[in-house]
């Protein structure tokens, strides 16, 4: 397994002085008939439990992708949004069915 951080990423990490993320696949209820939606979602820090997870280091940043998600060649991990709505986001991951 590959990971890299786009540029923005990783002004955006250093600006907030952040040494971890952790990439991973949240199950939300939704309410309706459907009962859950899945999601991946990218968060600064380190995970709970890191025994469920692939860990790497990029650029000085460590990186844990949830063992679950199905990994489709290199993740990538991007900026989006700007100013104070701004987050991360990956390329290169898929829910599981």
């Amino acid at each position: 397994m590959e990971v890299s951080l786009s540029p923005g990423a990783r002004k955006y990490l250093r600006k907030l002085e952040c040494g971890a993320i952790a990439v991973r696949l949240v199950d939300m209820e939704t309410g309706d008939s459907v009962g859950f939606a899945r999601e991946v979602q990218v968060e600064r820090g380190f995970p709970q439990r890191r025994g469920q997870y692939h860990r790497l280091e990029v650029d000085g940043v460590e990186v844990f992708v949830d063992q679950r998600l199905k990994v489709e060649g290199t993740v990538r991990i991007k900026k989006q949004g700007f100013w104070k709505l701004s987050g991360l986001y990956a390329d290169g991951v898929r829910i599981p069915l």
